[in-house]
């Protein structure tokens, strides 16, 4: 079959020996004749035929497909029939660990597992079979909890159970505003209503979504005791820095710690604001002389260069320095506030766009020369992340006297009263014209002339009378004739 020389194999059709009949070496002893084999000749073709093809692929294929399962099969064998070893956490609902008492046990077989430790702890670990198993957990506090846990395959080997603590309370929660910008403080407060367990201030928690912040006022020595009910007040903020750009909406959830008791707000508008770089204030208010009673106008632009947030009830004031509070009332805006002449407030003003107020200023005519206000005029609003101040200065240069004679009547002069009677004579005040004259530089009106008989001095039952000549101006400019 094999030449001894190339071990080629030699095909031999006529039946004789290979290599004109020499012995094949490295195969046969010498002593033995390889036995003749029947040459083939090298163009003849085998052919099988396409079902016996099919048939053998197909075999193949199912004996690989077996040989497969076998192995997954094993292999799942193994990994699902292993113990595990796995770990029980106990956690209350915000995550906190819970010292707590663990039985375990399967759920088919009722066999209970070995836990270590033994006795009470927020973790528990333990080496268990694949299956189901059963966990009750207990602790002081809490709410007794029963869940079931799947050990082997996927699953993971550490599982966490929550429990809750045994509280029955109601949460609401109430705000000023759902509108709010950056730099303001907004104010609320959450009820609390407790009908269960006496528990702590402390255990009530405050969140707030991106980008508040929340400040929750309770107090550590405070406690809520059944049937009882209590206010804690809050503060809510857009976080410093955070440089509202588009106005967006965040919310800010109460709730008991260890419970689902809770409250929310929701869609509170976070609003943008307008810095103070980019508003203009425009007013001549300082170095300025006045007339003591002359009114005085100035006008007051206020531009905003921002181009795309406007500016929301903007509050423009005049504010005193120390000891400049009793001259305030020099102060008149064109629109005042209610109860505020010193104030008015605007509307909006879109963005690129400005607005103009006019302040009004008269020192009174009792003023005296080298009378002054000094102060600042404030633009404040909450979509300004800021306050702007311009200083203001006034002092009066020139002051006025008011003086008001009665002319044409004889002073002091006598009634006569007959004291039985009470009848008193009449009198003639003057022997001319009884005028009023103004000696002094500033005009005075509308003049009152009354006779006052609030003052009243009853003697002999005769009467004491005062005849008043007041001015709108000022009450201290007042001539007062005595009739006796």
């Amino acid at each position: 079959m094999f030449s001894g020389e190339n071990d080629e194999p030699n095909y031999n059709p006529g039946g004789g020996p290979t290599g004109g009949g020499q012995k094949p070496r490295g195969i046969f002893p010498d002593d033995l004749k390889m036995p003749q084999m029947p040459s083939i000749p090298r163009d003849i073709n085998i052919s099988v035929s396409p079902e016996i093809k099919s048939g053998a692929k197909k075999l193949i294929t199912i004996i690989v497909v077996i040989v497969i399962i076998a192995i997954i099969g094993i292999a799942g064998y193994s990994y699902f029939s292993a113990q595990k070893e796995v770990t029980i956490l106990i956690k209350t609902t915000d995550g906190a660990s819970v010292n707590a008492a663990l039985t375990l046990r399967g759920v088919e077989s009722q066999t209970l597992a070995v836990l270590t430790p033994t006795g009470t702890s927020s973790r528990f670990s333990a080496k268990l079979w694949a299956g189901n198993y059963l966990a009750n957990i207990t602790a002081a506090g809490y709410k007794t909890t029963s869940e079931t846990i799947t050990v082997g395959g996927d699953n993971n080997d550490t599982f966490t159970i929550v429990v809750t603590r045994d509280l029955k309370a109601e949460l609401t929660s109430e705000i000023d505003t759902k509108e709010i910008f950056e730099g303001q403080t907004v104010l609320g407060r959450v009820k609390v209503v407790n009908t269960g367990t006496e528990f702590n201030e402390t255990d009530i928690s405050a969140s707030a979504t991106t980008p508040l912040q929340i400040i929750l006022n309770t107090d550590k020595e405070s406690t809520i005791s059944r049937d009882g009910s209590a206010y804690i007040d809050f503060n809510l903020q857009i976080k410093p820095g955070t440089n509202v750009k588009t106005e967006g909406k965040a919310s800010i959830t109460f709730k008991i710690k260890g419970t689902s008791i809770a409250s929310k707000i929701e869609d509170i508008r976070i609003m943008p604001s307008v810095k103070t770089q980019d508003i203009t204030l425009t007013a001549s208010l300082t170095n300025t002389t006045l007339v003591a009673g002359e009114e005085k106008s100035f006008a007051i632009k206020i531009q905003n260069q921002n181009k795309t947030i406007p500016l929301q009830e903007i509050k423009v004031e005049v504010v005193p320095d120390p000891d400049f509070d009793g001259n305030l009332n020099w102060f008149r805006f064109s629109s005042p506030n209610q109860n505020e002449l010193y104030s008015t407030t605007i509307a909006s003003i879109d963005p690129t766009k400005s607005e103009i107020v006019t302040l009004y200023v008269t020192p009174p005519v009792s003023s005296k020369k080298g009378a002054e206000f000094k102060g600042v005029l404030k633009i404040s609003s909450l979509s300004i992340n800021g306050e702007i101040t311009k200083p203001i200065s006034f002092a009066v240069g020139t002051d006025k006297k008011v003086q008001i004679n009665l002319v044409g009547v004889d002073k002091p002069f006598t009634i006569n009263c007959v004291q039985s009677t009470g009848i008193c004579e009449t009198k003639t005040l003057g022997n001319s014209e009884v005028y009023l004259e103004n000696k002094g530089n500033i005009d005075v009106g509308p003049i009152k002339v009354q006779m006052d008989m609030s003052n009243q001095n009853v003697t002999a039952n005769c009467p004491y009378y005062l005849l008043k000549v007041s001015t709108e101006e000022s009450e201290n400019d007042t001539v007062t004739l005595l009739i006796e």
